[in-house]
């Protein structure tokens, strides 16, 4: 019947004591129930009436579930300062156009709220709130949205704070329409921006956000470990003290401000590559039409992961969503791309008023394209392979294949399947110079086999400027080499220079003299006089700079010559003991014929492990016995020339990539071309290893910077 007293308890109550328990969830799937202090929480108010003086005549209106920590705020800022604390109804909540009647009825002189709540308030018509402070926070604030409630006139603050440190942590009065920043620390708070060795980083560098002082929670309610694994020794503090590893990356600017960057675990990997959604997301803001994205990895087919984005326009704007998508892959990496971007009315909120990512709708693919559908059973039969092989729910006869994110291997695949369904002889060469339905058929109708083992291999025939030559690697196939296709500009041609014997039995060339001369003839053929542009990959490399200087010899003019990821002979590895071991084994078994296609299944997919081969031999039609004992043939001839190769000099600019993940430094890798560079070296490191450097993703930045130079080279 009366208040609690310390006779009541087991202890006397102090400052320490538990203010209350709030639950926040967990990676694992388990609820972490976060213990704030009195201290805490008593701190937190004393510094929100400093930042926020209330009087009698102000009115608090309260949006947020008891759920979410910050309805600390709403709750008792009011209570502590004698103002009036309204509290909007469920009713309210869900609808925007109710909340607003309801803050002009009430007369409601602030209001806090997520991101997504206010955006849902601007777009039901909030205009203008002169002197309403307007406190947002609980998520990620755009440059947009910034604007867009400063330009109601009200006083617009972005308030920064995990659970586990009282509510809030930093904060800014924002009086402009930059990029937000969440600003400096609020009383009694320390804040320290770190490396990954806990060293302060200098302004400008992002580093991982860690908050201590008086909101510092307690920890997690009966879970020690996970305690100890985010509150941790503060080097910076007293004996004993701790800090809150937030796992937020941020960075400080010039004036002394924070500015969020993203989430250091908010990292997706997807082929093999770590993307940050929230630098998706911000390239997908900074379209003008746009004022809220998200981006999700969803796998809605087991086993088939996309990247999906979601955007709600601005008000008046239209967006296409395919043609956002379109913008995106000029300037991002193809693996960045989301497959899909999806224009909503409004993001989908949880009962906090967060996003719930969870009622994001499956994405519709069918507006990745916007081509015309199949008009006839041909048409039909085709557009399902295409969709089969690029895991798509349907595509139109006019999408591109590798628009869609096709590459080599899926062009193989398809080949494979028309061929099986249709019994036509249209080949991957195909696919590569007609990468659509509607232009495909006029090849199956034509009926004309044209081999993709050729020398010569045309990856895209038309165009009006200087052909692209690309040599092939060490087991002489060139088909890698059509990632090129989405970045180089479609009025270069390009062509694959494949090796001697794959597609028939033929001598090999005895030397690199003899390699270069005939590939010369073949590239001579095409294009009589220069300037020529060539690349090669690895033992492309060589090749590419010795068919550069017999032209030079010739007295002709390269305009570009590039190396992906080679070196002159001395810096070849020597094959490792169990990769010769296994092609030896190889070799062995398909020269007597002896091998089941299990055992043959079984020898390729550990020579796809170790790298000794290209990808994916053991299901592809075209790669019988045979043939793979003829790539084994060929790249073992080629490793012998390499090794016997003395570059001459080329008198030129070499444009050189070096896998970055493997072996030392670049800059030491790329001293080794100085001997036989008469030019510059113009190094580009990627983040991948020397196998890898021609897979979706590293190719693209190389395809992406081959373009360029031939663009200034004109």
């Amino acid at each position: 019947a009366a208040d609690l007293t310390n006779a009541d308890r087991l202890h006397p109550l102090t400052a320490a004591n538990p203010a209350y328990v709030i639950y926040t969830s967990g990676s694992t799937g388990t609820p972490k129930g976060v213990t704030i202090t009195c201290a805490g929480l008593t701190n937190f108010m004393a510094a929100m009436s400093g930042l926020f003086p209330l009087s009698p005549a102000d009115r608090m209106l309260a949006v947020t579930t008891v759920a979410f920590d910050i309805a600390g705020l709403e709750i008792y800022l009011p209570l502590v300062s004698g103002s009036t604390l309204i509290i909007a109804d469920r009713d309210a909540l869900l609808d925007p156009n109710a909340l607003l009647e309801l803050v002009s009825r009430t007369g409601a002189t602030i209001m806090q709220a997520t991101p997504t709540l206010w955006q849902a308030l601007l777009s039901s018509g909030m205009q203008s709130v002169d002197g309403m402070r307007m406190l947002v926070g609980g998520e990620a604030l755009s440059a947009q949205l910034a604007a867009s409630m400063i330009a109601t006139g009200g006083q617009v603050t972005n308030l920064y704070g995990p659970t586990e440190t009282t509510i809030w942590s930093t904060e800014s009065h924002l009086t402009k329409s930059d990029a937000p920043s969440i600003g400096r620390p609020l009383v009694n708070t320390r804040v320290y921006v770190l490396d990954s060795g806990l060293r302060p980083v200098p302004w400008g560098v992002v580093g991982e956000l860690y908050v201590a002082g008086a909101g510092l929670a307690r920890g997690y309610l009966n879970r020690p470990g996970l305690s100890a694994g985010r509150f941790v020794a503060d080097p910076f503090g007293g004996v004993g003290q701790r800090m809150y590893r937030t796992g937020d990356l941020v960075r400080w600017t010039s004036d002394g401000d924070l500015v969020f960057v993203g989430r250091s675990d908010d990292q997706v990997k997807l082929r093999g590559f770590r993307i940050e959604l929230g630098e998706v997301e911000s390239a997908l803001t900074e379209d003008p039409g746009v004022s809220q994205a998200v981006v999700v990895l969803r796998e809605d087919r087991p086993g088939e992961k996309r990247l999906v984005g979601y955007v709600v326009s601005v008000d008046g704007a239209t967006v296409d969503g395919g043609a956002l998508r379109d913008r995106l892959a000029e300037r991002l990496p193809d693996h960045m791309v989301p497959a899909a971007v999806m224009v909503l009315d409004s993001l989908p909120l949880t009962g906090n008023g967060k996003l719930d990512r969870r009622a994001l709708p499956a994405p519709d693919f069918s507006a990745v394209s916007g081509s015309r559908g199949p008009r006839t059973a041909e048409e039909e039969v085709l557009c399902g392979l295409f969709a089969e092989v690029l895991g798509l729910d349907r595509v139109g006869i006019d999408d591109d294949f590798f628009a869609l994110g096709g590459h080599s291997i899926l062009a193989i695949r398809l080949a494979d399947r028309i061929r099986s369904v249709f019994g036509s002889s249209v080949s991957v060469r195909n696919v590569f110079t007609s990468p659509t339905v509607a232009a495909l058929l006029k090849n199956v109708e034509l009926r004309s086999y044209e081999d993709p083992f050729d020398t010569l291999l045309p990856l895209r025939a038309s165009g009006k400027k200087t052909p692209l030559f690309c040599l092939h690697p060490a087991y002489g196939i060139g088909w890698a080499y059509s990632g090129l296709l989405r970045h180089v500009g479609s009025d270069h041609p390009i062509y694959a220079i494949q090796a001697r014997g794959l597609g028939r039995s033929e001598s090999l060339p005895l030397t690199a003299d003899d390699m270069a001369e005939d590939y010369l003839q073949q590239i001579r053929a095409v294009q009589s006089h220069g300037p020529y542009n060539l690349v090669g990959w690895s033992f492309g490399g060589l090749v590419a700079h010795k068919v550069a200087t017999k032209l030079q010899g010739k007295g002709e003019e390269v305009g570009l010559l590039a190396c992906i990821d080679s070196y002159p002979m001395q810096d070849l590895p020597t094959a490792e003991p169990e990769v010769v071991e296994l092609a030896e084994a190889l070799r062995a078994h398909l020269v007597k014929d002896e091998t089941t296609s299990s055992d043959l299944a079984a020898l390729l997919a550990k020579a796809d492990e170790l790298e000794a081969l290209p990808r994916e031999l053991a299901s592809i039609s075209g790669f019988d016995r045979k043939r793979i004992l003829s790539i084994l043939e060929i790249g073992s001839n080629n490793s012998n020339i390499a090794r016997r190769l003395v570059p001459d000099r080329f008198h030129g600019d070499l444009l050189l990539f070096i896998a970055a993940l493997d072996g030392p430094d670049g800059s030491s890798r790329s001293t080794k071309w100085e001997p036989y560079v008469g030019g510059s070296i113009d190094s580009h490191t990627v983040n991948c290893t020397h196998s890898k450097i021609m897979t979706p993703g590293p190719v693209d930045e190389i395809g992406r910077a081959i373009n360029h130079k031939l663009r200034v080279n004109g």
